[in-house]
């Protein structure tokens, strides 16, 4: 029986995960529901050597937040998780629970994870309220023994508890610690924390302060010898944050520092990453960015010195890559125009022209190839040439024309008159359409 329990607990962590990696880490508001209902709730005797195993581990390591996550999905999926964790605080070490509020941090992670239990109705917002009372009375009474980990979940179980009033000296707290660099706060917690920062101010509304959490993030991510998988990924993040908060210009600030971590990692990844699915990306940001608006220090890795500076370091790479990257030269050129430097943008946009070229020399046939040819020849303002290029690609088969006409690299080609005859001849001559195979994301 106990072999058969542990087998399904088996299951059921390995279907939360799964979940959890669908969703964003940071906590949502505790409104949100899961349409989830085959989870069977489980009893806390069933988790005993599980919980024990990861309680020796948090006990080691108080910012495993890893392990304090995979807790917390445990104790979802019990009846009253509530209950669950007052009996597993029975039974863990009294230094981590009366010394380290570890009972107040297990009702933080269990109240703020949208896995299982949300989906069964149980009483989160219960949870969150005590585990915020508990953690005001530990913050208040402990001293040195707080830590930025408490912090993070007071202010989390405030914003989520609508307790607005505290939670700005909260979130404070949390910036003071995470820029604390002579602590010995892992240096991924301390992002994590500033990341959750940035999400609570802008739950609360005060889209400036969100954005400078985010700025700060930057600016420890650009400073710090992480992973390149880590860190692409991040700056990715941080690019969407942008977006949300409105800020294009931030935004664009994001991609040259992901474009240069994603060529760092390229040797781990299973294929040479491609850039050709982020450039209309790229086109559409140009418009809505004044050059004039970045910051001139030197020192921010969002301001238009490091980012001339890491398009710089890109282009020194063109050399070496293969014909599948040949849109990156023509992405960096882009970047350039972007951030006003029209030289710069002229130089690398006929690379790319030129590499598309040697590309096609692989695979002469090819409509697709002949199509990206047409669009790196009209952002170079290579206007006959690739007019050329897309004639070429429509009598190798190219067919789409509503892709063509709206197609943002082909601007320059749309007054023209050949460009306009072509498109009366797919109308005519070949109906229907092919559509372009969507090359790999940013990784």
């Amino acid at each position: 029986m106990r072999e058969s329990g542990i087998l399904k607990l088996a299951g059921l962590v390995g279907l939360g995960v799964f979940l959890w990696a669908l969703v964003t880490q940071a906590p949502e508001p505790l409104t949100a529901s899961r349409s989830i209902t085959h989870f069977r709730p489980i009893d806390v005797g069933e988790l005993a050597s599980s919980l024990d195993s990861h309680t020796r581990r948090i006990e080691a390591d108080i910012f495993d937040v890893a392990t304090w996550r995979d807790m917390a999905q445990m104790f979802q999926m019990c009846p009253d998780p509530d209950e669950a964790i007052r009996a597993w605080a029975l039974i863990a070490p009294a230094s981590l629970i009366d010394e380290r509020a570890g009972a107040a941090l297990a009702r933080f992670f269990t109240s703020s994870m949208p896995i299982t239990g949300r989906a069964l109705g149980k009483p989160y917002h219960s949870i969150a309220l005590d585990a915020a009372d508990e953690l005001r009375s530990f913050i208040a009474e402990s001293g040195d023994k707080v830590t930025i980990l408490h912090w993070r979940a007071f202010a989390w179980m405030l914003v989520l508890t609508d307790q607005t009033d505290e939670a700005p000296h909260a979130l404070e707290m949390m910036r003071t610690l995470a820029m604390d660099a002579s602590s010995d706060v892992p240096f991924r917690m301390r992002t994590d924390v500033l990341r959750s920062m940035s999400l609570a101010w802008k739950l609360l509304g005060d889209e400036e302060k969100s954005i400078a959490g985010w700025r700060l993030l930057a600016g420890m991510m650009h400073s710090a010898n992480w992973e390149a998988p880590d860190l692409n990924i991040t700056w990715r993040a941080l690019g969407g944050q942008f977006k949300d908060l409105n800020r294009p210009d931030l935004q664009l600030a994001t991609y040259p520092h992901a474009i240069e971590f994603a060529l760092d990692w390229r040797e781990q990844s299973r294929g040479d990453p491609e850039w050709w699915r982020i450039r209309e990306q790229i086109l559409n940001l140009a418009d809505r960015v004044d050059p004039d608006s970045l910051a001139t220090d030197a020192t921010d890795p969002l301001g238009r010195p490091q980012l001339l500076a890491a398009c710089d370091r890109i282009e020194s790479q063109l050399p070496d890559l293969g014909p599948r990257d040949a849109g990156l030269a023509t992405l960096i050129g882009l970047v350039r125009r972007a951030l006003g430097d029209a030289e710069g943008a002229r130089r690398a946009l006929n690379i790319g022209a030129e590499m598309h070229e040697r590309r096609i020399e692989h695979r002469p046939d090819s409509a697709q190839l002949h199509y990206q040819l047409a669009c790196a020849r009209s952002l170079a303002g290579r206007v006959e040439e690739a007019i050329d290029a897309f004639e070429r690609a429509i009598e190798l088969g190219w067919s789409d024309a509503t892709r063509s006409r709206n197609d943002p690299a082909l601007v320059a080609l749309r007054d023209e008159l050949r460009f306009v005859r072509l498109h009366e001849r797919i109308e005519t001559s070949r109906p229907g359409s092919q559509v372009l195979e969507h090359p790999v994301r940013l990784r």
